[in-house]
């Protein structure tokens, strides 16, 4: 008898432990299942935090997993310009080399050469932005001429770029900053192809520089229609 009754209080804990362990953890699941309305759905005051931490924690990981596709489709598009280039210089070699002067196989030479290092700058680019995740960035700064690095930028844009009027606006050809040329370079260069690639045929896309101070700032600009609302 005292082992049945024994078993029986085992069972009937079991059982209530069970309902009891149900009804705490339903009001979490039922906030799992309405992310988007999870305060209307908290039961419980005590569980706002919670609410808003999750809500906040999916946003962000959303957010990031966009970012990521976009980066993702950027760098191959990059990829792909000084590729194009390398395979069409490299097949103009091959099949018309012998016949070309000394002067036009060394300025192909040159153009491989020039996209090829752009590639490699490109993947440490990309190299540099993980290390940017995880911490790890140590910036390259040096004085710089902002003519160099505008220069350096303007040389490797989309080929679509000739179809704009592309304008420098650089009023002291010695002005000087300190930074880390290789990503300045790369930020430049993505912000002209956005609006090359954003704007009519014939647009008129600027790239200016100002001193301020101790600091420059340097803007890319447009007369395009500007990107929509819904875009934003």
């Amino acid at each position: 008898l005292l082992l049945l009754a024994c078993l029986l209080i085992v069972i009937l804990g079991a059982v209530l432990a069970a309902v009891i362990t149900r009804q705490l953890v339903r009001p979490v699941t039922r906030m799992a299942e309405h992310l988007d309305t999870i305060e209307a759905d908290v039961p419980y005051e005590e569980l706002i935090p919670l609410a808003h931490t999750v809500q906040s924690d999916r946003k962000l990981r959303e957010d990031n997993e966009t970012m990521r596709r976009e980066f993702t489709a950027n760098v191959s598009h990059e990829l792909k310009t000084p590729l194009t280039s390398i395979s069409g210089n490299a097949a103009i070699l091959m099949d018309s080399g012998a016949q070309m002067t000394e002067p036009k196989r060394q300025e192909l030479y040159a153009a491989i050469r020039d996209d090829a290092q752009w590639l490699s700058s490109l993947v440490e680019n990309m190299l540099s932005i993980t290390r940017m995740e995880n911490g790890q960035l140590r910036l390259n700064l040096e004085p710089e001429l902002l003519e160099d690095v505008f220069h350096e930028a303007l040389a490797h844009l989309d080929r679509a770029a000739c179809r704009h009027t592309l304008v420098t606006d650089l009023p002291d050809d010695l002005l000087m900053a300190r930074m880390d040329a290789h990503l300045i370079v790369q930020v430049i260069l993505n912000l002209v192809n956005n609006a090359v690639k954003y704007t009519p045929d014939g647009s008129r896309i600027t790239l200016a520089v100002r001193a301020e101070g101790e600091f420059v700032r340097v803007s890319v600009t447009d007369d395009g229609p500007g990107v929509p609302e819904e875009s934003r």
